[in-house]
């Protein structure tokens, strides 16, 4: 194992020299003779720790000390003060200025080791600890992660279900989650609805819209798979997919204790988070170009049980689309 690496600055030769034969044995000891020559090492290498006398010409302790804790790359690093002052108020300037201990000369060579060894001990735990955050940190992100994919798989898997048993839609799954993506963009680069939008989570929001038809889990084959114009009675059982969508969403939500879909999910989403928005929306507040609308009515809107929509275009027409207030 590497020694730990002690400066000694001190202008006093003499004490330099008892110092390094007090120390040479357990560190890497550099004695240096001013403020001036301890920059010129600290543009080089970044020590341990610094013993650091008071009294000195030129840059004094004090000035030191000011520079040392002014520079990120040294504001860690503990100095202990080796000085002749004993007075208290000299001490507290010290200990307030940065310093970690403050020896007056003469010493004891037995304390002055003994005091070294707890500093660099507290130093070594520190980025001990710190190091162990950052491992920590990179961790969490990495399971975090982990269970991010986790959870957009297992809505695939349960969107893929329920398109499986749906046939006519035509990858109606993956179109709904690319158009809400450009709306959702072009929203927020409007200011529409910023405050809600800003607030959701659209990196799990996005793949959660694959649920949006989970609730045709519920509903018979024979009616999902019916070539013909669906029966009154028909229509109006396929429409109740989407409150079973809810129900079966809340239901997970209840068991795990957590809102991890539905707050922002699209069936629930519009009925929870933009009741009174509708409300200005339908009133006129807000409104689409006509294009634009007839476009949702028959794409995003109308049941794609009755209506696939595979125009090439279709893509690029989302991307044009522009909200304006009247």
């Amino acid at each position: 194992m590497d020694k730990q690496t002690v400066v000694v600055v001190d202008d006093n030769i003499a004490n330099l020299a008892i110092v390094r034969s007090l120390l040479k044995g357990r560190y890497e000891v550099f004695p240096i003779p001013s403020a001036s020559i301890l920059f010129e090492y600290l543009d080089k290498a970044v020590p341990d720790l610094i013993l650091l006398d008071v009294e000195m010409p030129g840059m004094d302790g004090y000035e030191v000390i000011q520079k040392l804790k002014s520079d990120s790359r040294f504001d860690d690093v503990p100095v202990i003060f080796l000085t002749s002052h004993e007075d208290e108020a000299s001490e507290l300037e010290g200990l307030s200025l940065g310093a970690v201990d403050y020896v007056s000369k003469p010493f004891s060579p037995p304390l002055l080791l003994k005091r070294i060894e707890n500093h660099l001990l507290i130093g070594s735990q520190k980025k001990k600890l710190e190091n162990y955050n950052k491992n920590l940190e990179v961790m969490v992100e990495e399971k975090t992660e982990h269970i991010r994919r986790m959870q957009e798989r297992l809505l695939t898997i349960l969107a893929e279900m329920v398109e499986f048993r749906d046939s006519v839609t035509g990858e109606h799954i993956d179109r709904t989650q690319k158009y809400l993506k450009i709306l959702i963009d072009r929203m927020l680069e409007l200011g529409v609805y910023r405050e809600e939008l800003e607030g959701w989570n659209t990196a799990f929001l996005i793949p959660s819209a694959q649920l949006h038809d989970i609730g045709k889990i519920a509903i018979s084959d024979t009616i999902l798979d019916k070539p013909g114009k669906l029966t009154r009675e028909e229509f109006e059982i396929i429409k109740t997919h989407a409150a079973v969508g809810v129900q079966i969403i809340e239901r997970i939500e209840r068991e795990t204790q957590k809102d991890i879909i539905t707050k922002n999910g699209m069936d629930r989403g519009i009925q929870t988070v933009f009741p009174e928005r509708i409300s200005r929306f339908r009133a006129g507040s807000w409104r689409l170009p006509m294009s634009t609308t007839l476009w949702f009515r028959r794409v995003l809107i109308k049941n794609p049980c009755r209506s696939i929509w595979r125009n090439p275009l279709s893509l690029r027409r989302v991307e044009s689309i522009s909200i304006r207030q009247s």
